[in-house]
Parts: structure tokens; C-alpha cells; sequence
């Protein structure tokens, strides 16, 4: 999945990422994947959303939609989670 649009949230201090491509993931099929990956930690997971933390401490919020949502980060620090995403979430589609 690719990704190009990163900008700051309008509501929360940190960052959104929208796909470029409309878009729904399996967040079921993901969850393996991101518990192996180590990089992020699954806080918690509901139908509509899952909130992980990243090994930095850092929140997101990751959509079925594809959408991302980092929290109290620095854009860079942002690009760097939703690229770790992008990268697992191709695995499953």
C-alpha cells in the first residue's frame, strides 16, 4: 500500500496518512503481522480501530479505511512509522 499524503491532524497534535488508493485492510490478517514485527505493540483492537504503540512509545491509530493516525510526533518521526505499516500491511494484501 502506498502512501503520499501525510499531513498534520486538524484535532489531535501529531500526523494523518491517508492511502493513495481507496482501500479496506483486514485488520484480523494484519494482526499477526504486527505481533511478530515487535516494532509495534497492540494496545488495543476493536472492529473499527487498532491502537498500537510503536517501540518509541508512540500511539496510532490504524483504520480499515488504510488511514493512520500518529500521535505527538515530528513528521519525520510520522514518515517513519506509516512506511514500518505500509511494508506490513502489503504482506496481506
Amino acid at each position: 500500500m502506498k502512501y503520499s499524503v501525510i499531513q498534520k491532524c486538524k484535532k489531535q497534535t501529531g500526523f494523518e496518512a491517508l492511502p493513495d488508493e481507496q482501500t479496506t485492510i483486514n485488520l484480523e490478517k494484519i494482526k499477526s503481522i504486527l505481533v511478530e514485527d515487535e516494532y509495534f505493540k497492540i494496545l488495543r483492537e476493536t472492529k473499527v480501530v487498532y491502537i498500537l504503540e510503536t517501540k518509541k512509545g508512540k500511539k496510532v491509530s490504524l483504520f480499515p479505511s488504510g488511514k493512520i493516525l500518529i500521535y505527538r510526533v515530528e513528521e519525520e518521526e510520522a514518515q517513519e512509522v506509516v512506511e514500518k505499516i505500509s511494508s506490513l500491511i502489503n504482506k496481506v494484501l
